[in-house]
């Protein structure tokens, strides 16, 4: 049995003989447990409107947030219109920012499923302000030498 513990740091940690997806699912749990019945908080900002450092108070105020890139997943079931994996998704953490959760009319199906929750919308001053914010941002994603991507930059990035 000593195969299977391991402790680090003081903290024990089970190795588990069988498949990572019964760890992940373990793990899901343990979140689940910890978030139960509390209010959940929803940023509902477009990106780059300042909601990742939200997401970074809310953590610092000892909030479990959402993982984005999970989050962003989503998409197809949002666009189906079909809400119920988003709301099984908003069951491992007590607070969500980005995609899909600034899709219009999210808020209010969330409203209705969470209603005790709290929606924080960030905006910037205006809209050239928030367009040259996304403009850079992509410009360093996928742009050459810093310069807005072309559509054949875009398309180049996706494959």
């Amino acid at each position: 049995m000593n195969n299977f513990i391991k402790t680090i740091g003081g903290k024990i940690f089970m190795k588990f003989p069988f498949s990572l997806n019964i760890y992940k699912y373990l793990s899901k749990s343990y979140y689940r447990i910890k978030v139960k019945n509390k209010q959940k908080i929803f940023c509902i900002g477009l990106n780059k409107t300042g909601t990742t450092s939200v997401k970074e108070a809310l953590e610092e105020l000892g909030y479990i947030v959402g993982n984005e890139t999970e989050a962003k997943k989503l998409l197809n079931d949002w666009l189906k219109r079909d809400f119920r994996p988003i709301i099984k998704y908003c069951k491992f953490a007590q607070a969500f920012q980005d995609s899909p959760f600034s899709f219009p009319y999210t808020y209010i199906i969330l409203n209705h499923v969470f209603p005790n929750s709290k929606f924080i919308l960030t905006i910037r001053d205006d809209a050239e302000e928030w367009y040259r914010s996304i403009t850079r941002f992509h410009s360093k994603l996928w742009g050459r030498d810093g310069k807005i991507p072309t559509k054949e930059d875009l398309k180049s990035a996706i494959n």
